[in-house]
């Protein structure tokens, strides 16, 4: 009788940690934290990658799964006000959603 293999969804925390090491070895990223001067909706993840300004939003497939990719109202305001000048913002449940999506950046 083979074992019971128990398969464990990545949290939201392991999955923004194994997107950036990913991201630390493609440009300047940095994760964003709450607090008192935090802005409300502001993405996980804020970079600089080859010219472009990038917001990253993660989420557990879960959660991206739901209506608006399980975005706040607040989350959606931020990212089209960001989008509106010039940034690229991504909803992401996964490292290679990352890896693809830089990879199509690169051309």
């Amino acid at each position: 009788m083979l074992p019971t293999i128990i398969v464990s969804a990545m949290t939201e925390a392991s999955l923004k940690a194994a997107i950036m090491k990913e991201l630390s070895k493609e440009g300047f990223f940095w994760r964003v934290g709450g607090g008192p001067y935090g802005v409300s909706g502001c993405p996980d993840i804020l970079g600089i990658w080859d010219g472009w300004t990038i917001g990253i939003e993660v989420k557990t497939p879960e959660a991206y799964r739901k209506k608006d990719r399980g975005c706040t109202a607040n989350q959606i305001h931020f990212m089209e006000k960001m989008i509106d000048n010039g940034a690229i913002v991504m909803v992401v449940c996964s490292v290679e959603q990352v890896r693809e999506f830089l990879t199509a950046l690169k051309g």
